[in-house]
Order: structure tokens, then sequence, then C-alpha cells
């Protein structure tokens, strides 16, 4: 039987909130079996969670990016504040998984890490696999998160605003 992306992220959420009977295998996670994200990473997503929008934009570089999906780059921590409070408030962030991807520069020559997480958001409407794309600073700064939908046009159709 061959599993879809969506089954395996089921799986996962039910290891992480102790749903699912199997065992999660993931190579993102520490002997515990619990996800192992940067700090960085995973204090996004914990203030996210909390709903601290500006401890939330004060991860990012003064020009730090965030780019939503199907939206133009949000640009700055002021904006990135903005931005959330406005349309994160009511969403819970699951991340799964977390793969480190190549090393780059950005455009000041300073080396960059780049992490993928997958997961699911959760909203009072819809639940929707997502992946960000996170680049991160040697200065311990968030340059900047790309947020994509795993979702078919069929699923996106059913999400209400």
């Amino acid at each position: 039987m061959t599993r879809t992306l969506d089954d395996k992220l089921d799986d996962k959420l039910g290891d992480k909130l102790g749903d699912n009977p199997r065992q999660s295998t993931g190579a993102a996670t520490d002997q515990a079996g619990s996800l192992s994200l940067p700090a960085l990473v995973q204090s996004y997503f914990d203030a996210l969670n909390a709903k601290d929008f500006e401890r939330t934009a004060a991860l990012f570089s003064e020009q730090g990016r965030l780019i939503p999906p199907f939206e133009k780059p949000i640009e700055g921590r002021e904006a990135i504040a903005h931005y959330l409070a406005t349309e994160a408030s009511e969403m819970t962030l699951t991340p799964l998984t977390c793969e480190p991807q190549n090393e780059s520069e950005n455009l000041k020559n300073e080396a960059t890490q780049s992490f993928r997480v997958e997961g699911k958001v959760k909203h009072s409407l819809f639940i929707v696999n997502v992946v960000w794309q996170f680049d991160l600073a040697t200065t311990d700064k968030i340059e900047s998160v790309q947020i994509k939908l795993l979702a078919s046009f069929k699923e996106l159709l059913k999400v209400k605003r």
C-alpha cells in the first residue's frame, strides 16, 4: 500500500499528540522520540503558539522576511508582528519533521543555514499540511521563513474565510 505524505504527517501528528500506537522513527527526532529543532526554530514555534507575535517578530533580523502562501513577502519586524497578530491569532502550529538544507550566503555575504520543517497548522476552520523553509543567519536571527501549503487545490477550496 502506498502511503501519501498526508498519511505520514497524520501518523507523526498522532505520535506527537499520543494518539497513534505506532512509534515515530523520523531522522529528525532525538533518542526520546521527540522532534529536535534548532533553538531559533523552536523559539519561533513556541512564540507563535503562545500568541506572542512581538516576541516572534523579534526573532527575525531587522530586514527579516515572512513569506506567506499566496501573498507578498512581509518585511521587517514591525510588519511581521502586525501580520501575525492579524492572520495567525487562531492558529496552532505543530512541527513534525525537520531537515537541514544547504548552507548559503545572504545578500551581505553572511553564511546562512536553511531548515525545512514539515507539519500542520490547525485553525478553527481547517487543518492543513505545511512546509516552513527557515533561513537562519549566523547572528542567531531569522533571515526568512517561507510558508508553503501541502494541499491540493480541491482541499484548499474547502477552506472558508
